[in-house]
Order: structure tokens, then sequence, then C-alpha cells
């Protein structure tokens, strides 16, 4: 069998940079696979910290840890979270490819500073599938099957995962997703 070189060989990790955004948009599982692919992951340190991954989980995984959001965002691919804030448009250049959440209708400035920087840039909502159903939903459903709810909760924000507890439910507690996308979104879907 052939092997065959990945048209993009290298993806960075920036750390969220939006205020009481914990979560980081590589778990060190997806590092293995980018790996496995031939393609060179680039974690900024304490990038998985809010999410409790630490630069450890990343390395054990294959991860080269750099030690500044700059060494993430050289990379061929950026992939994150969230759109990327005003302090981060510096980052953003023509050879770049860039795969979050954009929002773009909600942050009109976010969609100047990315046509102007003239970076291919992919928006997870937008993503179709085979058949034209757009992957957010699908990848949300995935999601809320694949990880525990108590990790989710427990992770969700930092000032109250040290006690165990996310807006008054115990780490304990079962959840019943009714509508795995909605609870994904954030907006309702479980009791």
């Amino acid at each position: 069998m052939t092997s065959v070189t990945p048209a993009i060989t290298t993806v960075g990790v920036p750390k969220e940079i939006k205020t009481k955004e914990y979560r980081v948009a590589m778990t060190p599982d997806g590092v293995r696979e980018f790996e496995r692919a031939g393609i060179a992951v680039h974690i900024e340190t304490g990038a998985g910290a809010g999410a409790s991954f630490s630069d450890d989980d990343y390395r054990a995984a294959g991860a080269t840890i750099v030690p500044t959001a700059a060494d993430a965002w050289a990379q061929q691919m950026v992939v994150k979270v969230k759109e990327p804030k005003a302090e981060e448009f510096g980052f953003l250049r023509p050879d770049l490819t860039l795969f979050t959440y954009l929002h773009l209708a909600a942050y009109p400035e976010v969609a100047k500073a990315l046509i102007a920087s003239n970076c291919t840039s992919i928006a997870y909502e937008t993503v179709q599938l085979p058949g034209g159903a757009l992957s957010g939903p699908s990848f949300a459903q995935e999601v809320a099957r694949a990880l525990p709810c108590a990790l989710t909760i427990a992770s969700s924000d930092a000032a109250l995962r040290s006690k165990g507890v996310y807006r008054g439910i115990g780490i304990a507690t079962v959840i019943e997703l009714t509508n795995p996308s909605a609870a994904f979104y954030g907006v309702g879907g479980a009791r």
C-alpha cells in the first residue's frame, strides 16, 4: 500500500482566550488520531487545563507542547473551540487553515478579519455530511453519547469544578439527555 502524505502536516491548538471558555478543541485521543495520520500536533501549554487535560496528557499522546499562542498559531492548520478574538486576528494569514465555530452573522468583525487575512476558514457549523445534513447537530449527538455527562458538567466551570458541582448539580446526578443537540449547544435538552 502506498502511503499518502497529508496536505496539512501540522496542526496547532491554542488556549482559548474568550472569557469563561474552558473547553479545548482537541483531546489527547484526537492528538493520537492526527499523529497516526502523520500530522504533528502542537498544543499551547495549558490549553487543556480548563477541561482537565494536562500538558503531560498531551505529551503522552504524541503532541508537542509549545510555550505560546504564537507557536500554536504558526502551524498550517489551527483548531479552536470559539471564533478568533480581536487579539488573535494578527495570527491570521494566507497560508493558514482555521477550523472552529465562527458564528459570522453574530461577529461581523471576525468575518472582516478572515477576509482581510485571506486564510482558509472552515466553520464547524457549516460542514455538511453526505446527503446535505449539517454536521453540527450530528457532531453534538456523538459527543453527548460518547462523553459521561458528569465529566462535561464537572469541567464546564473552573470555579465550581473543584467543588464537584456545576450550577448546583452534583457530579453523581444522573442526567437524562432528552435532546443531545440542544444540551450540547446549551439550550436545554437535559433534565
